[in-house]
């Protein structure tokens, strides 16, 4: 909002216009009331999660557990700070005449994040190629396993039974390994390299949805700011050089929010396309990373709120004739994903011991110690 005011009005206008600004029509941003509703119910659960995080992720066991030269506690000041550096440059006049220079060229910035998409993508492609690696642990296990479903040798499956989540990924990183066998190389190194291809392309792609989302919703300068804590963030990891399910999957959340937000634009049969599509992609995710669950659930959430708060206001049901479509298009979406995801690894999930699962709340332990 700060980094792209309508004409520079006040900024308490611009806070209250936001979502007409962003075009969402319909009874989705009716009031700035239920927005505002709807996004403090969010901030609670936001602030529960780090809550939980800093008070209980100290007296967990692991089995390899890192202790970093940060505490959470001092990791999460640092963010903060970050964040309200932003803030302060935005209200700032430098940032305020920067504002009104991006919002002038709107076209040409869009235009400029793609070919700025791309540039990071062969960037991230050549720094990958000359580290990537793979690790002894879970990654080892998924390349090493790929190579031998295509030779026909044994796969560890003792290993996948404790990590079911991992039989997407298994047969993702087999299909790489195929790939750079018919580009003539048999090794495994080079299947690493193909996947940490997609990983770059994935990295890229988060920017850019990242970009589109926040330029549709709070202007392109915030939009801007997104693309380029993307690129440092996720682009800087080392994770990319790793074929492990982290880097790949982590275009599929912004890409959930990306269509959430179309389909607050949408009507009729392009929005139940865009809910089915958000079906889809969150079982892939779900299947790859089951902390992309998360995304999906706060949409869901959002929804609930949006939904109640319209129905106190109104004293009736009748905004649910906007969203029962949508929630069937959704399950309709995961219905087939659940089932083309269950047709592509059930060759090896037969195989499998179902009882010595490690279970979700290994997931969620995992998630209270980043």
């Amino acid at each position: 909002v700060l980094l792209d005011p309508p004409l520079l009005v006040s900024y308490h206008s611009s806070v209250v216009s936001w979502p007409m600004r962003a075009g969402c029509p319909g009874p989705y941003y009716e009031e700035g009331a239920m927005a505002t509703l709807a996004l403090g119910v969010l901030v609670v659960l936001i602030a529960s999660a780090l809550v939980g995080m800093l008070f209980f992720a100290g007296g967990m066991i692991y089995a390899c557990k890192v202790t970093f030269l940060l505490s959470n506690w001092m990791l999460l000041l640092i963010a903060l700070a970050v964040v309200a550096g932003f803030v302060a440059f935005a209200r700032s006049r430098v940032g305020l005449r920067l504002a009104l220079w991006i919002r002038e060229r709107g076209g040409i910035i869009d235009r400029a994040s793609l070919l700025a998409t791309f540039i990071l993508f062969c960037a991230l492609a050549l720094i990958v190629r000359r580290y990537a690696f793979v690790t002894g642990w879970d990654s080892w296990h998924i390349i090493s396993d790929a190579l031998n479903l295509l030779t026909g040798e044994p796969i560890d499956l003792q290993y996948f039974s404790a990590y079911p989540n991992n039989l997407l990924l298994l047969r993702f990183v087999e299909l790489c390994v195929w790939v750079a066998q018919q580009l003539g190389v048999t090794s495994y190194q080079a299947g690493v390299l193909v996947v940490c291809a997609f990983n770059c392309a994935s990295c890229a792609l988060a920017a850019w949805l990242t970009y589109r989302l926040l330029a549709e919703l709070v202007g392109r300068g915030w939009g801007i700011v997104g693309w380029l804590l993307v690129a440092v963030v996720v682009g800087g990891s080392p994770w990319l050089g790793i074929a492990y399910s982290d880097p790949i999957v982590v275009c599929l959340p912004i890409l959930q929010l990306f269509l959430f937000e179309r389909s607050m634009k949408a009507d009729g049969s392009k929005r139940a396309i865009l809910w089915m599509s958000m079906g889809l992609l969150a079982y892939v995710a779900y299947a790859i990373k089951p902390q992309a669950a998360f995304v999906p659930i706060a949409v869901v959430l959002f929804c609930c709120v949006r939904i109640a708060a319209s129905s106190i206001r109104e004293r009736s049901l009748g905004s649910l004739r906007h969203d029962l479509p949508c929630a069937a298009s959704f399950v309709a979406g995961m219905a087939v994903s659940i089932m083309l995801v269950g047709a592509v690894v059930a060759p090896v999930r037969a195989r499998l011991d179902t009882d010595a699962s490690v279970g979700i709340p290994h997931y969620f332990m995992m998630g209270l110690n980043p």
